[in-house]
This record gives C-alpha cells, sequence and structure tokens, in this order.
C-alpha cells in the first residue's frame, strides 16, 4: 500500500514539473508582448506622463557629434512590438472617452507658441464605423516629392541608442520644441532608469543619407507609465523636446502636425515613415494610405486600432496622419503611431487609439521648454 501511494505521488510530482517546464518554455518563446487580459480599462486619469531628461554617457562627444553619416548609415531598424498568436479584433470603433477634437497643424516659418494649443471640438457622430476583415485594403508607394515641402517635412528619422546598440526609428514633429514617436524608441519599457534611450537626435527630411533640415539633438523625454513600467501597448506613445538649432524651434523649421482625438468616423490615415528592414533600406520616405480596419480587443479599453500596412522595422513612431493636405491648418492632424503588428498579420499595423490621455500627453509636450540655449 505504501509502495503504491510512493508511487501515485512521484507521478503527481513529475506531472506537475512537466506542466510548469512547458508553461516556462512557451513563456520564453513568445514575442515580445502578449495582449495582457487582466488590464483594467482606464481613462485619462488612470495614466499619468513621466519625463526624464536626455542622457548621452559620452561627455566629450554630444550626440550631434556622433551620429556620422556612416553611424546614421550604420543604425539597426528597432523592432516593432510583435506578438504571436492570432488577434481578437472587432470591425466596429471603440467607444471614445469624450467628445472629438482637432488641433490646428502649422506650417513651417510660424512661431508655435503664437498658434497656439486652442481646440476646435467636434460633434460626435451617430453613426458606427465598420472596419474590414483581414487583410485590410490599403495602398503603399514611396515619397518621390520634395521631402522639404510640407508636411512631409514634419517627418524624420530618430537615431538613438538603447542597451548600448544604435538604433532608428520613426518621429514627426508636432509642435513648439516636441516630436512624437512610439513609446518603445523612448524606453524599453523594463520601468528602470536604463531603460531610457540615449544619445538621441531628430533628422527631419531624412533622405539617402542627407540631412537637408539639420540634425536636431533631444532634451527631455516623454512616456506614459503604462508602458514604461508593464509595457502596455495601449500606451505606446512616446516624446522627446528638442533643443533649438541656429537659433530656432523644430516646428519653426519643419513645421507641425495638427492633432486629432476621440475620434469616432471617417478614419482614413496616411501612414508616413522610414522602414529599414528588407524589402526597404530606411533612405526614404514610404507612405502607406488607409482607412480602419479593426480594434484590437484582446485588450481592454482603449483597444489599439489598425491599418492595412506592409511597413517593417524602423517604421515604429512614424506619424498616422489624419486629412493629409498640402497646406497647414484644419488638416495634417496627428492621430495614430505605428506601434505593434501580429506576427501572422504582416500587412496590418496597430496604434494606440488617440483618447482624452493622448491629448493630455500631447499638450505635456508641446508645452515643455527645453533649458539648453
Amino acid at each position: 500500500m505504501k509502495r503504491n501511494l510512493f508511487r501515485i505521488t512521484v507521478a503527481i510530482v513529475g506531472l506537475i514539473l512537466f506542466i510548469v517546464i512547458v508553461l516556462g518554455l512557451s513563456s520564453e518563446l513568445g514575442v515580445a508582448s502578449q495582449p495582457n487580459q487582466s488590464l483594467p480599462e482606464t481613462d485619462e486619469t488612470a495614466q499619468s506622463i513621466i519625463s526624464q531628461r536626455a542622457i548621452s554617457p559620452d561627455e566629450e562627444n554630444s550626440p550631434a557629434t556622433i551620429w556620422t553619416k556612416e553611424a546614421m548609415l550604420a543604425a539597426q531598424p528597432y523592432p516593432l512590438e510583435k506578438i504571436v498568436g492570432e488577434v481578437d479584433v472587432n470591425l466596429e470603433l471603440s467607444k471614445p472617452d469624450g467628445p472629438p477634437g482637432v488641433i490646428a497643424s502649422s506650417p513651417p516659418g510660424i512661431d508655435f507658441s503664437a498658434a497656439g494649443n486652442s481646440v476646435e471640438p467636434l460633434s460626435s457622430s451617430e453613426t458606427a464605423i465598420i472596419g474590414y476583415n483581414y487583410p485590410p485594403p490599403y495602398a503603399r508607394y514611396q515619397n518621390f516629392d520634395s521631402y522639404l515641402t510640407y508636411p512631409y517635412s514634419t517627418v524624420g528619422v530618430m537615431f538613438f541608442t538603447q542597451g548600448g546598440i544604435a538604433y532608428r526609428c520613426s518621429a514627426a514633429s508636432i509642435g513648439n520644441y516636441a516630436i512624437w514617436t512610439a513609446g518603445h524608441c523612448v524606453h524599453d519599457g523594463s520601468g528602470s532608469r536604463d531603460g531610457w534611450s540615449k544619445n538621441i537626435v531628430f533628422v527631419p527630411a531624412y533622405q539617402n543619407g542627407n540631412t537637408p533640415l539639420g540634425v536636431w539633438q533631444a532634451e527631455d523625454l516623454f512616456i506614459a507609465t503604462g508602458w514604461h513600467s508593464s509595457k502596455d501597448l495601449r500606451y505606446d506613445m512616446g516624446g522627446v523636446v528638442l533643443e533649438l538649432n541656429g537659433g530656432q524651434k523644430i516646428s519653426q523649421v519643419v513645421g507641425s502636425l495638427g492633432f486629432a482625438y476621440n475620434m469616432d468616423n471617417s478614419l482614413h490615415w496616411m501612414n508616413v515613415a522610414y522602414p529599414s528592414q528588407a524589402p526597404f533600406n530606411g533612405s526614404t520616405q514610404q507612405i502607406c494610405a488607409g482607412s480602419f480596419a479593426n480594434a484590437d480587443t484582446s485588450f481592454p479599453s482603449p483597444s489599439p486600432v489598425a491599418m492595412g500596412c506592409d511597413m517593417t522595422r524602423g517604421s515604429s513612431g512614424g506619424p498616422w496622419i489624419l486629412d493629409f493636405s498640402g497646406n497647414a491648418g484644419s488638416n495634417n492632424l496627428l492621430n495614430g503611431n505605428n506601434s505593434y503588428r501580429y506576427g501572422s498579420h504582416p500587412e496590418e499595423l496597430y496604434s494606440p487609439y488617440f483618447d482624452s490621455f493622448a491629448l493630455s500627453f500631447r499638450n505635456a509636450l508641446t508645452s515643455a521648454i527645453p533649458q539648453s540655449p
């Protein structure tokens, strides 16, 4: 009897160890972030904004000096966050957490402080926006227009180091001294001080290794607490406040995108970025034109949104622009950024949904003033 009981006990312990090992291996084999079903639904008061003075570990050389043309060409594309498995989607957009609104864009040569942060409220739509099953329709093409033309001039490459490795992401000018990118390009999401990106510079209108509008050095970095501490992809948004260059703000030289939030209809974006993983080489602006495809309900509200696009690594942080036009004003509105994709859906990219918290994040960025001359 005792011998049988011992055998049963050993069998049970062995089964438990087997389950633990299998679960451990499966977690290690997962790629990047996974949707966290335990994440709570949030509103703008549930998140806060973390800022950090830009770090340059090389005391003898400024980041602008470190980033030679050769160093820029050699920088690796920062990986898009990639999720394994199938996406759980809703073809209807999640309900916004407040009324929609827009902030006007500005052309080059305008002092952003004069333009202000005035919000134009919009009426909520009573018509539900319906998306597409995978693969959603889109068109992708290379920008053959002048990169010095607004609004192309607002988009560029952000070069930085993270974990001692030289990387590149995409970013865009949003007003005053600020640029907008993905949170994972600013911080690795570990919650650690060592997770901040370093040696950051922004090169607007970057093309074939050339920097026609200058190399702009970072002073302050911004991310949401949700990304900083738990890599919550609903808050994969990041910002950088840049120093003056030649006595001018970045927005005075390249212009700035406007902003749209809590949008509930007519979502058709121009996604402008610099993918640098094959078949792309990172030397040119690529543009995806597409509409709302689905909401990723693997995450609680505010569920990230998708559009059709096949851009690869290096496109992280690239702006999703509503009402794309050659003129500034009530068009060229930032309404998303390249954040992640599912490995099973290579022709679809996701962005955080821009709700009232995204507006607060944007306002914190555009209100920040660098201390350096």
